[in-house]
């Protein structure tokens, strides 16, 4: 069999490259790994907060990722909390966790407490939440009780309080993958708290995902291989 010659040669050559060009097509196109969106709230509001009770203001509340005992939203007029949160981009929300870790007043000895119930927290964690994705932040508790909830939530305390909050995954179910795969404003109903109490507080929310840029798999077709 006779050798290729030089033009055989370069034929094949090129041929290989387009081939390499393509494999690193494919491996572009591969998902990132989920990072903490936190950083690309523009905008959280929190209706029916106490400005007097919070430590914390609603827009470091939304961006926050070091959550702590010291800094939380505190609820005014009863338990219930609206929370209303814009990306500044839209994204792919895998995950959302809520904490609640602050700490519980000490009733003291009895001996020195003739009536405990005055010192007991009016206070406590959130258990019942709703989560929707929304169009638009101009939203109030009316609009949240006549919209369907996108997820529906009931909060374990223990959970709440432990480092890795309370967990709700959102690529379990089709409908809520879709629903949350591109994204940009996110409404949260807290309706009650753990303890019945007048007041209901939380430490902090974090969102886990990757902007859609990074997972926006329309991109492909940008690229061709050479030939």
């Amino acid at each position: 069999m006779a050798a290729p010659n030089q033009q055989q040669l370069a034929a094949l050559q090129k041929m290989m490259q387009g081939q390499g060009q393509c494999k690193k097509i494919k491996k572009a196109g591969t998902i990132a790994k989920s990072v903490n969106l936190n950083d690309l709230i523009k905008t959280c509001k929190v209706l029916n907060r106490s400005d007097e009770d919070s430590t914390i203001s609603d827009l470091m509340f939304g961006k926050r990722k070091d959550i702590n005992n010291s800094q939380y939203i505190m609820s005014d007029a009863d338990e219930e909390l609206l929370i209303l949160i814009e990306f500044r981009e839209d994204i792919d929300l895998e995950t959302i966790s809520f904490h609640a870790c602050k700490e519980e007043k000490d009733n003291g000895d009895d001996d020195e407490d003739e009536d405990e119930d005055d010192d007991e927290p009016s206070y406590s964690a959130p258990k019942q939440i709703f989560i929707y994705a929304v169009d638009s932040l101009n939203k109030d508790f009316d609009d949240a009780l006549a919209a369907k909830p996108d997820i529906k939530l009931i909060c374990d305390g223990k959970k709440l309080k432990s480092g890795g909050g309370q967990k709700v995954k959102l690529k379990k179910k089709a409908k809520q993958s879709i629903k949350f795969g591109k994204v940009d404003k996110i409404m949260i109903y807290i309706t009650s708290n753990q303890d019945d109490t007048d007041q209901t507080y939380i430490s902090g929310i974090k969102f886990e995902g990757n902007s859609s840029a990074k997972t926006d798999m329309s991109r492909w077709n940008d690229v061709k291989c050479k030939s």
